[in-house]
C-alpha cells in the first residue's frame, strides 16, 4: 500500500465516522468493526507507510492500542445520538458538498 492509498482510507473512514454521527447506516465494509476502529487502523497504516517512504528502520513497527481503548464501551452499547429531521434540514450541505458526498459513497 502506498502513502496515497493509505491516506485515502483515512479519508474514507473519517467520513464513515461522520456518517455514523449523523445517524446514517454504516457502509458495507464498516458493519463488522465500525468506522471508528477502521479509521484507527487506517491511521496506523498511513503512519507506517509514511515511515516506510522516509526510510525509517522497521517502518511497520507501530504501536496499536487495543480496540477497547479506541472505541469506548459507551459508544458500542449506546451508539451516537441521532440527529432530528429539523437539525438535519438546518445543517444540510450545499450542492457542491452533496455532490462530493455522492462521489465518495
Amino acid at each position: 500500500m502506498s502513502v496515497q492509498a493509505a491516506g485515502r482510507h483515512v479519508l474514507r473512514y473519517a467520513y464513515g465516522l461522520l456518517r455514523q454521527a449523523e445517524g446514517r447506516p454504516p457502509r458495507q465494509d464498516e458493519v463488522e468493526r465500525g468506522p471508528m476502529l477502521m479509521l484507527n487502523d487506517s491511521l496506523i497504516a498511513l503512519y507506517a507507510e509514511v515511515r516506510r517512504e522516509i526510510g525509517t528502520p522497521n517502518p511497520a513497527d507501530v504501536y496499536q492500542e487495543p480496540d477497547e481503548w479506541v472505541q469506548p464501551s459507551a459508544l458500542k452499547s449506546h451508539g451516537l445520538p441521532r440527529r432530528t429531521e429539523e437539525s438535519a434540514r438546518l445543517e444540510a450541505p450545499g450542492p457542491a458538498v452533496q455532490e462530493e458526498r455522492e462521489l465518495t459513497e
